[in-house]
Formats: C-alpha cells, sequence, structure tokens
C-alpha cells in the first residue's frame, strides 16, 4: 500500500470512529456547549477544569502549566506534576475553548479520543502477523470493539483520562513496526507513544512499559508444558496433602470467624484468612507446575541491532516528557514528594470477576439490579468484556480450528487476573485468593498504576486482537458470517440513552468574576483533598465552578497534595477550626477566639474577596461560626448556595 493510500484510509478510519463517536453520544452533539457524559460537579468537573487550568497557565501566565496559583493559595503556587492532568488532551483543547467555550471544547476532544482510540486499533490489527490478513472491515469491527468498549464507555461518564487511551494501541503498532524495521523514525514514535500516553493518564505510561516488555518477552521466551507419564512421584503425594490439609484448616478456622482451634495440644488462631490462603494458593501453584514441568526455550534477541533503537525511543520520550519530569525532580528535592503507601491487605481493590463476564452495563437492556449492583462495587468494577467478542473466539475455536496466539492470549490471562486486584472477589465475596497484583503492585513504577482494575483496559486491547483473527477464520468460509458478527456487537455494545448532564454554573459566580481580579474565594464546606486523604469537606463542584469566575480558591483539591501543605492548612489560624467544623468535629471554643484574632490578617494575606456557603452542605453551626469569624455581609442566594463578602477591620475583635 503506497503512503498515500494509507493515509486516505487512516483518514477514512478516524473520520468513520468520529461519527460513531457522535452516535454513540448522539444526544450530545446537539448540546455541545451546554452539556457533558459525567456530572460536572464530580469527576467530569475536575477533568474540565484541568482543560481551563493548563490553558490559563500556558498561555495567560506564561510558565510551566505543572505549576498553578488558582487552588490552595496558602503555601505558595500548587504543583501539579502529579496531578491527574490530562495534558495531551488539554493542548488539545486550547486552539478550541476561543470558539467553542471550554465546555464546547471539552466535548469535541472526549469525541476525538475515541475516534484516536479507534484509528490506533485499527493500525495495530492491520499490522499485527495475527490479525494482517483479516482485512480493513474484519479489522474495522476488531477497532470498534476496543474503541467503544464497555470498560472505555463506562470510563467516559467520569475518568476521562483512563477513557482516552488511544496511545496504548499506537505504541503497540509503532513498536511492533520498531522490531520489524528498526529505523529510528519508528523508534521515534515508540518514545512519543509513551509520552503521549503519560500526558493522557500516568497509568497508561506504566501500562505501556508493561506492555512493551510483555511483547519483547514473546520474542525471546518460549513456554511448553512436558505432563509427567507414570505414576504420581512421592513429593506430589506430599504436595496433595498438605493442600488437603491447609484447606481444611481454612474451612475449620473459617467457620469459626477468626477464632481459633486445638489441634494435638497445638492452637491455632487467625484474624482473617488472607494468610492461609496465600499459603494454599502457593502449595496449588507448585502442584500445578510439578504437573505441567514448563520447559523454558529462550531465543536472545538481537541487542546490538536493537540498542540504538531502544536509546532513540528512550531520548524521545525523556525530551517530551522533560518539562514533567523538571516539575517532579523539583518536587522531590524540596521533599514534597508523595507516594501512596501499599497496605497488604487494604490497598486499592480490583475489578470483581462476576462484573466482567456480566452482560454490558451500559446497555439499555440491561437489568438495573446489576447495574446497580456493579456501580456500587468497590475497586470500579465496570469491566464487562463482550459476549459477541467471546462466543465469536469459541466458535472460531470449535469450528474452523483457530488457536489464539500465545502473545496475546497470555497478555490477556494476565492481565485480567491482575486487573481483579490483589484479591480475588467473586459477586461481592472477598475469596482471599492472590492474584500476581498481589506482588506487584509493591514493585517500583508499576505499583504507582495502584487501581488494578483499570488494567483492564489492555485486557480489552488483546481481546479486539484474538476476536479479529478469530472474525477472519470465520469470514474466510463465510464472509455473511462477519456482517452477522458486527451487527450483534454493535448492538451489545449499545450504550443509549446515554445520560447527560448540564454543565450549568450557579449566576451568583457572574458576580464573583465582576469583582477584582486578585480577590480570591472560600467555600464553606471548607478543606483540602487529593487522591488519598480528606481533611473537612471540599466539594470538587468547585473546581467547576471556578472555570466560569477564574478567581483562585483558597482551599482545593488535586490527586496529590504534599504534606507540608496539608498540616499548613490544618494547622491554620482560622482555617483550622473550619475545615474540623466541615468533617462535622467541632473545634474548641479557643480555636475560635484564635480564628476570631487573626482574621483580619487572614482576609488581608489571602486577599479574600469572597465566601460562598452551600446552605445545603454545611451545618447551621457552621454557617453561624464562618459568618462570626470572618464578619460576613450577604450579597445574594441561589442555588442553595450563598454569597458573601468579608470585612478585614470589622473581623478584629
Amino acid at each position: 500500500m503506497s503512503p498515500a493510500t494509507s493515509i486516505k484510509t487512516a483518514a477514512a478510519v478516524l473520520c468513520s470512529f468520529f461519527l460513531v463517536a457522535m452516535a454513540q453520544s448522539w444526544p450530545l452533539a446537539r448540546h455541545l456547549d451546554t452539556h457533558v457524559t459525567g456530572d460536572p460537579r464530580g469527576d467530569t468537573g475536575v477533568y474540565i477544569w484541568n482543560t481551563w487550568v493548563f490553558g490559563r497557565e500556558l498561555l495567560q501566565q506564561r510558565h510551566s502549566p505543572f505549576t498553578t496559583d488558582t487552588v490552595l493559595t496558602i503555601g505558595g503556587p500548587a504543583d501539579l506534576s502529579l496531578h491527574n492532568y490530562t495534558v495531551a488532551s488539554d493542548l488539545l483543547a486550547i486552539p478550541l475553548q476561543p470558539l467553542l467555550g471550554i465546555v464546547g471544547a471539552f466535548n469535541i476532544i472526549y469525541l476525538i479520543n475515541v475516534a484516536l482510540t479507534g484509528l490506533g486499533m485499527f493500525l495495530l490489527l492491520r499490522r499485527l502477523p495475527q490479525t494482517a490478513g483479516a482485512g480493513p472491515g474484519i479489522a474495522w469491527i476488531g477497532a470498534f470493539l476496543f474503541a467503544c468498549s464497555p470498560f472505555l464507555v463506562a470510563r467516559g461518564n467520569g475518568h476521562f483520562s483512563v477513557a482516552s487511551a488511544a496511545a496504548l494501541p499506537f505504541f503497540a503498532w509503532s513498536l511492533t513496526r520498531t522490531l520489524e524495521s528498526r529505523r529510528w523514525t519508528d523508534a521515534v514514535t515508540v518514545g512519543a507513544c509513551v509520552a503521549w500516553a503519560a500526558y493522557s493518564d500516568p497509568y497508561h505510561a506504566v501500562y505501556c512499559v508493561m506492555l512493551g516488555m510483555a511483547l519483547l518477552a514473546a520474542r525471546t521466551i518460549d513456554v511448553r508444558g512436558t505432563p509427567r507419564v507414570g505414576p504420581t512421584p512421592r513429593t506430589l503425594r506430599l504436595i496433595d496433602g498438605l493442600i488437603l490439609l491447609v484447606a481444611l484448616a481454612i474451612l475449620v478456622i473459617g467457620g469459626l470467624q477468626g477464632g481459633s482451634v486445638t489441634m494435638g495440644g497445638v492452637t491455632i488462631s487467625m484474624r482473617s484468612l488472607y494468610t492461609p490462603v496465600l499459603v494454599l494458593s502457593m502449595l496449588v501453584a507448585v502442584r500445578v507446575i510439578r504437573t505441567v514441568r514448563p520447559r523454558v526455550t529462550l531465543t536472545p534477541l538481537p541487542v546490538r541491532a536493537l540498542l540504538p533503537s531502544g536509546l532513540i525511543a528512550v531520548v524521545a520520550a525523556g525530551l517530551l516528557l522533560a518539562p514533567l519530569a523538571a516539575a517532579m525532580v523539583t518536587r522531590s528535592v524540596e521533599g514534597r514528594m508523595v507516594a501512596a503507601p501499599v497496605p497488604w491487605r487494604s490497598s486499592a481493590p480490583g475489578a470483581d470477576l462476576a462484573a466482567i463476564v456480566m452482560p454490558n452495563p451500559n446497555h439499555p437492556l440491561t437489568p438495573a439490579g446489576l447495574v446497580t449492583w456493579v456501580r456500587q462495587q468497590p475497586g470500579e468494577s465496570i469491566a464487562a468484556l463482550p459476549w459477541v467478542a467471546l462466543l465469536t473466539i469459541a466458535l472460531a475455536w470449535r469450528r474452523a480450528g483457530l488457536r489464539p496466539d500465545r502473545t496475546w492470549l497470555a497478555i490477556a490471562v494476565v492481565f485480567l487476573w491482575m486487573s481483579l486486584g490483589p484479591f480475588i472477589r467473586i459477586a461481592g465475596i472477598d475469596t482471599f485468593v492472590p492474584t500476581p497484583w498481589t506482588f506487584l503492585r509493591y514493585v517500583p513504577l508499576v505499583g504507582d498504576a495502584r487501581m488494578p482494575s483499570r488494567m483492564s483496559v489492555v485486557v480489552v486491547l488483546a481481546v479486539s486482537v484474538i476476536f479479529t483473527a478469530a472474525l477472519a477464520a470465520l469470514g474466510a468460509r463465510r464472509r455473511g458470517l462477519v456482517a452477522v458478527v458486527g451487527i450483534a456487537l454493535a448492538f451489545e455494545l449499545l450504550a443509549a440513552p446515554r445520560t447527560l448532564y448540564r454543565a450549568s454554573v450557579p449566576g451568583l459566580f457572574d458576580i464573583v468574576r465582576q469583582g477584582p481580579a486578585e480577590a480570591r474565594v472560600l467555600h464553606i464546606p471548607t478543606g483540602i483533598k487529593d487522591g488519598l486523604d480528606t481533611y473537612g469537606n471540599f466539594d470538587v463542584a468547585t473546581l467547576f465552578y471556578q472555570t466560569t469566575h477564574h478567581r483562585p480558591i483558597i482551599s482545593g483539591y488535586l490527586s496529590r497534595v504534599a504534606e507540608q501543605r496539608k498540616t499548613r492548612y490544618l494547622r491554620h489560624p482560622v482555617l483550622g477550626p473550619l475545615i474540623a467544623e466541615s468533617a462535622g468535629m467541632p473545634a474548641t471554643p479557643d480555636q475560635w477566639d484564635t480564628a476570631r484574632t487573626h482574621a483580619s490578617a487572614f482576609i488581608d494575606e489571602q486577599h479574600l474577596g469572597w465566601v460562598v456557603i452551600d446552605e445545603r452542605q454545611a451545618s447551621p453551626s457552621l454557617q453561624t461560626r464562618a459568618r462570626d469569624v470572618l464578619h460576613l455581609h450577604l450579597v445574594t442566594r441561589q442555588d442553595g448556595l450563598a454569597l458573601y463578602t468579608p470585612e478585614p477591620a470589622a473581623a478584629t475583635p
């Protein structure tokens, strides 16, 4: 295929998937500048805020977009290097904001991300040896499966960074090209895709590294089983006995609900089943390995030939990620680096195994009870694999003799296993059975992707590859079957009616915007919040409102906030009591006396111009305290919010 033809094909595929994205969210096309697919007063509002603040810092303030003075104003500019910033989408939105407004630009970029995801998957399916002969039509259906999968559609209702998954198939496509051609241009593309992934969602960059290691390992490692023939050796019988003994102990002591039991003068006690089930799982793993007896054959990689391409890819990624890296180095040197702890039992859970095989929760015919159940599960469990794809793979296995490619089957199985989290849950029941993520979550870099359920995006990518190969095998004999499968898949992936949320901001914030540019805003209830801790009660809707009034917010939310800044807020003589009261923990009379004493200085130092009290969330006591300490005067009320101005002089006792 000539370059001109390839470009035309890519453009046609991109346009087709943009139309698919619009059809998938057809009400959005009529309300681009007024509605969004997720609640703007929740996670969606944070991503809209990302789009606004990135353009503000880069174009208006003309400095690094990885710092901002728009939130958490006490303690100097806030650092955004560890914030889930969606830089790639924010860059694309910059030229669109003057034309469409912040909401319209945000929506268009969402649709573009869906289209790019479809294009990337299409190019990958046309490049892989396992699916290269499938033809453009079948490759398009396989790409449609990935771009419109239940997992990505569900993330489009809130976690827009996770839904921006185009970099993953583009990375696999460019890495495959590089391993074949070893051209420097392809190596640069690999590095650019890693940077793209990092600027879309930091988890995606980790997944690129893991996926790249898997694709490289597949070229050098071959594992085949050599089952044992003959009588069972004594060692295996011993392992079987230990498995039976541990299983019996789990049943007996588990029935005692964490109690103890005495056997032969030995007392065995436990508080939970995590450790004994871990021991049982390891024994079973040893038994399987000793039974299958895997034989590993290594084929050395041509390191000398690949080293230049690898270095070029690393340099390209490093150059593109230099602004982010510089901000993170500065943060680390200043002692403001934040690392999420990884507890053994209570770290982030994965997807529920039952949720992975349930019907598409976005489909209008899926029972409401199932949809409610999966949304209530911890760990972002909406990860359903399409039944049409699984049935097509099974049919190709039975009728066409297709055996899924080992590389992509292994990727699908391993990432699926890890996406279940450190311990497998089935229909809400914790089985205590460990997965590879039980140990990998402690590995540097890999463990930074601390929400294991999001690995489902790689599972869907691998399933799309296997599905495309299966559909090609079936279509070689019955072409009409391809059309039937495509129609059935389109029906299963139907996500309608798509719920839209009005992206409206209470009118009282127009008054704030018309006020002095340096005037800052304090919201009551107030607090400081990040992805690890919450102090007080900060409503993230405040960030969305800021995209209208453009004034700095004294409190705030970021994905990661340095401990020093949290401590500064909690110990602040004025904000400390307000944060405590916002959390329902009343401050002492002495603390309120201190707050009154320092209120005037606080108002002056922070240029506090406005106080917004959410009368639906703030307790009567908190409202009274805020009005008393800051000597507030009412300006207006609207939609449950009350806008006040403080008086610095009157705040001094």
